[in-house]
C-alpha cells in the first residue's frame, strides 16, 4: 500500500493516469462521465509544480501527458496494416504504421507543452493556483487549435469528443461550439482539482461551483432537447456498399454494379438516395453518358442521387460531391480539406526523400486541388449542404455551409481505410457534434460504416454499423433557423484569451502593490 501511495504521488505516475483516463472516453463513449475529472491528476501537478523547476522539466511534463494522452486514443492505426491497397512489403508497410501512430501522437503530443510551459512561466509573477490552472485550461484550447493548422492539419481529438452519446450534455455546443464545451469540461476539472489545495471553506465553494457549471449544462440540453426545431422531412436511403480500399481501386466496374443494384433495391417511399464519398472512382466531369445513365437510373427509382465521385476540370481534379435528378445535375461541392498522405502529400519536397514509403500510402498518383466553395445543391426548393469526409471534422467548413443555407448536411465518406476499429465511431462523433453546433439534421453514408441519421440535436436516429453492406433508409428533417454558434462561430478562445489577460493585469499590480508595500 505504502508503495502504491508513493507511486501516486509521482508527477509521471499522475500524469500518465490522467492519459489514460481522459483517452478513454474516446474508445469507449459508454464511459464519457470520466472527462469531467480525468483531467484532475494533470491540473494537481500543474498547481503544484507552479513555477519551480527548470523550463525543460516543465517542457517534459507536457510532453509526456500529451504523447500517452494521443497513444492511447490513435492506436486504431494498427487497424491499416498491412496496407494491402497499397502494395506495400509487410516490414515497409509496419514501419509506416508504426511511424504514423507515434509520430502524430508526439507530434500532437508536444503541444500539451503548451499549457505546462505557460504555467511554468506566469507562475514567476503570480502565485494564484486559479488562475495558473485556468493558464493551463487555455493553454490546452491552444494545443487543440494548433492541430488544425499546417498541411499537416488533423484535429481529432477535442476533449469532449466522448460525449457524443450523451445528447443532454453537449446541446451547449449550439451556443458556442464544440470548443465551448471542451472549455466548460475543462473548468469543472479546474475547479475539482482546486479541492485538492484548500480548506474546507474553499473546498466547499469551488465543489458548488463544479456542480453547478455541470447542472446547468445538463438542464439547458434538457430545455434544449424539448424543443422542437423541425421543419419539412425528406426520406433518404443511404447506400452502403462495404467496397474495401484495395477492391476499389483495382476497378470501378464492382463499384458501379454494387451502387446500382443496391439503389434499385431501396424502399419505394425513398425520396433521395444518397452513395459514399469516392463511389463513382472515375472523373464525371467528362463522361456526360455515364452522368445520362445516373440520371436514367433517377427516373427509374424515382429518387434524386447525391453521389461521392472524382472530378476533372482543365487539368485540376477534385474529390467532389453532386446531386443528380432526372432534369437535372447541381454544381459539384469539392472537398476542401484533403486528407494528408491520403489525397496529398504535405510538405512533399523534403517528406517523401525522408520517408520514401509515405509516398506510396497515397493510391492517386498526383495529388487533388482543394474546393473553395460550399457549393449549396438544390432539392425541392431545399438546400442540402454536403460535406466530404475529413471536412466533417474541421468545424469551420461545415459552419460556413449553414452559415451560407444549408437546411440539411450530407457527409459522404470512405472510412474502409480503418474497417471496424475505434475510428470509426471517433469520425461519427464529429458528424454529431456538427448537427448540434448548427442545428441542422445530418445523413452520413460511409462506404463501410458508420451510416447513420442524426437529427439537429445530435441523436442519433439510426445507424448501419462498420463493415456491414446495405441500405439504412430513414426520415430526416430541413432546419432553417440558426444557431449562435452558426452566426458567431468559435469565440470562447479569443474571449477565455482576453480574460485571462485581465486577470493576470490585476493579480500582478496587486502582488506588485503589496510587494512595495512590504519594502516600505
Amino acid at each position: 500500500m505504502k508503495r502504491i501511495l508513493h507511486a501516486l504521488q509521482n508527477r509521471f505516475v499522475l500524469l500518465l493516469f490522467s492519459a489514460f483516463l481522459s483517452a478513454l472516453p474516446m474508445t469507449v463513449p459508454s464511459l464519457f462521465f470520466l472527462s469531467w475529472f480525468s483531467f484532475v491528476p494533470f491540473f494537481f501537478v500543474l498547481g503544484s509544480a507552479g513555477g519551480e523547476g527548470k523550463f525543460r522539466s516543465a517542457l517534459g511534463r507536457g510532453v509526456f501527458f500529451g504523447f500517452f494522452y494521443h497513444i492511447f486514443i490513435y492506436f486504431w492505426f494498427w487497424w491499416l496494416y498491412p496496407l494491402e491497397f497499397t502494395g506495400m512489403e509487410k516490414s515497409a508497410a509496419l514501419g509506416v504504421v508504426l511511424l504514423a501512430w507515434c509520430g502524430i501522437s508526439l507530434v500532437h503530443g508536444a503541444l500539451y507543452a503548451i499549457p505546462t510551459v505557460l504555467c511554468h512561466f506566469f507562475a514567476r509573477f503570480v502565485k494564484s493556483r486559479p488562475f495558473l490552472l485556468c493558464v493551463g485550461a487555455f493553454g490546452i484550447l491552444a494545443s487543440q487549435r494548433m492541430t488544425e493548422l499546417s498541411q499537416l492539419a488533423f484535429p481529432w481529438v477535442r476533449v469532449s469528443l466522448g460525449q457524443y452519446r450523451a445528447p443532454a450534455l453537449i446541446q451547449s455546443a449550439s451556443l458556442f461550439g464544440m470548443e465551448g464545451l471542451d472549455l466548460l469540461i475543462l473548468s469543472v476539472n479546474v475547479l475539482l482539482a482546486l479541492l485538492l489545495f484548500y480548506k474546507a471553506k474553499k473546498r466547499l465553494l469551488c465543489a458548488s461551483f463544479a456542480v453547478a457549471l455541470f447542472l446547468s449544462n445538463l438542464a439547458f440540453g434538457f430545455v434544449s432537447l424539448a424543443r422542437a426545431n423541425k421543419g419539412e422531412t425528406v426520406t433518404v436511403s443511404s447506400v452502403q456498399g462495404c467496397i474495401l480500399s484495395g477492391e476499389k481501386w483495382n476497378g470501378a466496374q464492382t463499384a458501379f454494379d454494387t451502387y446500382v443494384s443496391m439503389t434499385r433495391e431501396c424502399p419505394d417511399e425513398t425520396e433521395l438516395v444518397v452513395w459514399p464519398e469516392s463511389a463513382v472512382p472515375v472523373n464525371l466531369a467528362t463522361d456526360p453518358s455515364l452522368v445520362s445513365f445516373y440520371q436514367e437510373l433517377s427516373e427509374e427509382v424515382d429518387s434524386s442521387i447525391l453521389m461521392g465521385c472524382f472530378w476533372k476540370e482543365q487539368g485540376i481534379t477534385t474529390n467532389s460531391a453532386i446531386l443528380l435528378s432526372p432534369e437535372a445535375v447541381s454544381e459539384p461541392y469539392h472537398k476542401k480539406i484533403l486528407v494528408p498522405f491520403g489525397e496529398r502529400m504535405p510538405y512533399r519536397k523534403w517528406l517523401s526523400r525522408l520517408v520514401p514509403a509515405l509516398g506510396q500510402i497515397n493510391m492517386l498518383k498526383n495529388d487533388l486541388a482543394p474546393g473553395t466553395s460550399t457549393s449549396l445543391m438544390d432539392y425541392s426548393d431545399r438546400r442540402i449542404g454536403a460535406v466530404i469526409c475529413f471536412d466533417s471534422i474541421f468545424p469551420s467548413v461545415v459552419r460556413q455551409s449553414a452559415k451560407d443555407g444549408a437546411e440539411l448536411f450530407v457527409i459522404v465518406t470512405n472510412d474502409s481505410w480503418y474497417e471496424d476499429s475505434p475510428a470509426v465511431w471517433q469520425h461519427l462523433a464529429h458528424a454529431v457534434f456538427r448537427s448540434v453546433e448548427n442545428g441542422r439534421s445530418t445523413v452520413r453514408c460511409a462506404n463501410s460504416g458508420v451510416s447513420a441519421f442524426i437529427d439537429e440535436k445530435g441523436r442519433v436516429q439510426s445507424q448501419l454499423g462498420p463493415l456491414e453492406k446495405g441500405v439504412l433508409t430513414d426520415s430526416v428533417s430541413f432546419c432553417e433557423n440558426k444557431t449562435l454558434y452558426t452566426a458567431v462561430g468559435n469565440v470562447c478562445f479569443p474571449v477565455f484569451g482576453a480574460a485571462l489577460a485581465l486577470w493576470f493585469c490585476i493579480l500582478a499590480g496587486r502582488e506588485g502593490l503589496l510587494c512595495r508595500k512590504k519594502k516600505n
